[in-house]
């Protein structure tokens, strides 16, 4: 990989992370702060319909793997950019081959070729 190639994934992988540290930001501040009777303005002592309290439970789980998955994408992409510094990204962490441009557009943060993404899936799976 020459070095425009390279700045060119940095940029991509900057954006990238500058769009999840927002989602990251809105899925925060949202839902998982607030209570159903918080986010309603309802402070009464009176207690909210168990279907609501239903409701209410589902999106902050929905909601807290949402943040998971944002977290673990953030930390991927701080990775990648450290393998850049080391001289390191763009190869295949498992069998040191370098991964496909192809597979990069698609994911900048890969630390494996595909070959070695499908053996680890596929090792996942039994």
């Amino acid at each position: 990989m020459n070095q425009i190639e390279l700045e060119e994934y940095k940029e991509k992988l900057i954006e990238l992370k500058e769009t999840h540290l927002k989602e990251k930001e809105a899925t925060d501040e949202g839902y998982l702060h607030n209570s159903q009777k918080e986010s309603s303005g309802d402070l009464s002592a009176y207690s909210i319909h168990m279907a609501d309290i239903s409701a209410d439970s589902y999106e902050r789980d929905k909601n807290a793997g949402l943040a998971a998955n944002i977290n673990n994408i953030l930390y991927e992409i701080d990775n990648a950019l450290y393998r850049m510094e080391k001289g390191e990204y763009g190869l295949c962490e498992d069998c040191k081959n370098p991964i496909s441009l192809e597979r990069l557009q698609a994911v900048p943060y890969a630390r494996s070729c595909i070959e070695c993404q499908r053996v680890k899936e596929k090792n996942k799976k039994q």
